[in-house]
């Protein structure tokens, strides 16, 4: 497992899933996921062959949402030199969907199921090229219905992952932002379903 990369736990009905960042031998650093099921873990399978080589941590894991009875995995992976952001359900086969890529993409996806979809932030970049905090809803097939940058960011790690929660029929969203050398700040925003 690679170590400094958030994980995500969650339950679809059958059992429990935990989302992670593998790490093979071969420093491939592609997402996996693990089910409990039966009163045991069963083995580990890859959640898609992203094939991202890295030799060292990209501090960068795993989102999971779960739809009704199903499992929807939200990641970061770097394809021909640029960040994407994937979305798949666990139950498929089907390639991933993308939902943004770009130089200025930093990932840390977050998602949590939203009315009858999914909710998904992270940290993407607005149409100037700037890094901007990326708030996304989709449907239950992963399409999108509606999009808005929350906020534009500097970039680095002292942005830190910004966090999704939900209950009932609002979601609340937070983030830190580094206004200067040492000085950060929390930020939140609330988001209604209609």
């Amino acid at each position: 497992v690679c170590s400094c990369c958030s994980t995500d736990l969650g339950t679809d009905g059958a059992g429990a899933i935990a989302l992670f960042r593998d790490r093979s031998d071969a420093e491939i650093r592609d997402i996996a996921q693990a089910r409990y099921q039966g009163s045991r873990w069963q083995p580990t399978k890859s959640v898609n062959n992203d094939g991202w080589k890295i030799a060292g941590c990209p501090t960068n894991g795993p989102s999971l949402a779960v739809i009704g009875k199903r499992a929807a995995a939200f990641w970061p992976t770097l394809v021909a030199g640029q960040l994407e952001v994937r979305a798949k359900y666990l139950d498929r086969m089907a390639q991933p969907v993308l939902l943004e890529k770009g130089a200025a993409v930093l990932g840390r996806p977050d998602a949590a199921a939203f009315g009858a979809g999914v909710l998904v932030s992270w940290l993407g970049q607005n149409a100037g090229g700037a890094s901007a905090l990326k708030l996304r809803l989709l449907n239950a097939r992963l399409e999108t219905l509606s999009e808005v940058n929350v906020a534009e960011l500097t970039g680095g790690r002292n942005i830190g992952v910004p966090k999704l929660a939900v209950y009932q029929d609002q979601a609340i969203l937070v983030w830190t932002e580094a206004e200067s050398a040492g000085i950060s700040h929390v930020r939140g925003v609330r988001v209604a379903y209609q």
